[in-house]
């Protein structure tokens, strides 16, 4: 700015009053500490197909973001979440979901889950599931309760 020393700013605010400050009063300023939210790894298999991921537990959800194998074209294999209180039961009706259906492939994606209470969910239940596009039925094959770390 003209009129000022490479060291010195002008400081205005709101309300129209300004000020010089210099290099050392700018120094004291501190950008907020940036947290990583927790996360608890997972992997589930059941004979050559599995689910391999990580769970990322922010305040009001939970999203995994993971690796599928599906090895058959007509028994499919997906995963569903379950957002877990501390007691280990399902938070509510809406703290469910599921993935998309992977039929003989490798597939990578990611699942959010609300947890709309305070402080979240103490721990998820991943469930590796397959649908059979045959039948349309649906069976449980293996699952894994995830911890945040």
């Amino acid at each position: 700015m003209k009129g000022l020393e490479d060291d010195q700013k002008v400081c205005c605010r709101r309300g129209g009053s300004c000020g010089r400050t210099g290099l050392s009063d700018r120094a004291s300023f501190q950008p907020a500490a940036v947290t990583a939210y927790p996360t608890g790894p997972f992997e589930v298999r059941y004979g050559n197909t599995y689910a391999v991921g990580t769970v990322t537990f922010y305040g009001r959800s939970v999203v995994a973001r993971f690796s599928i194998r599906s090895v058959s074209k007509t028994d499919c294999r997906f995963i569903s979440v379950v957002a877990l209180n501390s007691r280990g039961h399902q938070m509510n009706d809406s703290a469910y979901s599921s993935s998309v259906k992977t039929c003989d492939a490798d597939g990578t994606e990611a699942v959010a889950v609300p947890a709309n209470v305070a402080g979240g969910a103490s721990s998820v239940r991943v469930i590796l599931r397959s649908y059979d596009l045959l039948t349309l039925a649906k069976k449980d094959l293996n699952s894994l309760r995830v911890f945040p770390s």
